[in-house]
Order: structure tokens, then C-alpha cells, then sequence
């Protein structure tokens, strides 16, 4: 199950224990997780890494799992060395409206920072998932939606949401996205 189950996330705790154990005594700044929206969206919902799976529910899943894994990291890493500089890696983008001023393309522009951006930043600074992207996924798979509802308990979004040292920023490119017609060059 991986990700997907909320036992991994305390199995990553314990990895990152072990890993702080062997080489805190060198290491004073820590990332707990590098680009979680590939570890989840790209990995369980649109099959490019592993473990290639095709499912909305899986994702969205794996994303909370990955950022109660973080928070759970932070805390046990705080409340054992409280001088750590503990951060999180995010790849984040700027997603532009291909046609500024077409409704359409600007809520695309709004789809693919909430999904890509807001997903992790929310619930990492704001101790919540932006109610928009919830509502977008729920639109497009209500199912998905409540597995998710479910699995996220009382106290999960203020674990997530403890204070951080540092925030990695992995920007590779910007995106001009479209909501109505095809980009003609």
C-alpha cells in the first residue's frame, strides 16, 4: 500500500530517526521530504513513478500520509535536538493563465496552483487543504474525496502544521495553462 496507508507514515518516522541516529552528529539541517507531489500525484495517480498507479483516491491519500510522515518527523527531531534547522522541499510553480482576461484559462491557472502549489503549502503553513481543490477533486471523484475525509484524524493538521526552520523551493519552469481552446503557437 505504501503511501496510501497512514501506517507508512509512522514507518517513515522511524526511518528518519534511524537516519538522524547514524549522522546527526554531522547534520544540523534536515528536509524531511523532497517534492512530495511527485512521491504522491505523479507516483499513484498519474503512473510516471512508481509504483505507477492510475487512481484520484490514491494520490490525494499519499499526499496526507507524506506531510503527516513530515510533521511527525519534525516533532520527534525537535524533541530530541531543538538547535536542527528542520524543513520541508516543495517544487513549486507559477501557473499563468495562457489568455489573460478568458475565465476559463484563469481557473485553470487557479486548478494548477491549488493542486500543485496550495496542496502542500496549505496544510503546511495554514493547518489546512485549500477548500477549492477539494471541491475540484470532488467533482471529479466524490469517492476519492471521502476515502480522504476519512483517513485525515483529529490532530492530523496540527502535526503537519508544526513550525518549520526552512522551506526548500525546487522551481523548474512556470506554466501557461489553458482552459478553453488549444494554444496555437
Amino acid at each position: 500500500g505504501g503511501w496510501t496507508l497512514r501506517e507508512t507514515s509512522e514507518r517513515f518516522v522511524e526511518y528518519a530517526l534511524d537516519v538522524h541516529d547514524a549522522l546527526g552528529d554531522r547534520v544540523s539541517v534536515w528536509t524531511t521530504l523532497n517534492e512530495p507531489w511527485c512521491s504522491s500525484f505523479l507516483s499513484y495517480t498519474a503512473g510516471v513513478h512508481a509504483p505507477g498507479h492510475y487512481s484520484a483516491a490514491e494520490g490525494i491519500l499519499a499526499a496526507h500520509h507524506l506531510l503527516l510522515g513530515h510533521g511527525r518527523v519534525i516533532q520527534e527531531l525537535r524533541s530530541r535536538d531543538q538547535s536542527l534547522n528542520l524543513g520541508l522541499t516543495l517544487n513549486l510553480t507559477v501557473a499563468d493563465p495562457a489568455t489573460p482576461g478568458v475565465a476559463a484559462d484563469a481557473d485553470a491557472a487557479r486548478r494548477i496552483d491549488g493542486q500543485f502549489n496550495r496542496w502542500f503549502l496549505d496544510p503546511v503553513m495554514r493547518g489546512c487543504y485549500p477548500t477549492d481543490i477539494v471541491h475540484d477533486f470532488r467533482a471529479v471523484d466524490a469517492d476519492a474525496v471521502a476515502r480522504w475525509e476519512e483517513a485525515v484524524q483529529p490532530g492530523d493538521l496540527e502535526t503537519i502544521s508544526v513550525p518549520i526552520d526552512t522551506l526548500g523551493v525546487n522551481y523548474y519552469h512556470g506554466e501557461y495553462v489553458g482552459g478553453s481552446a488549444p494554444l496555437v503557437p
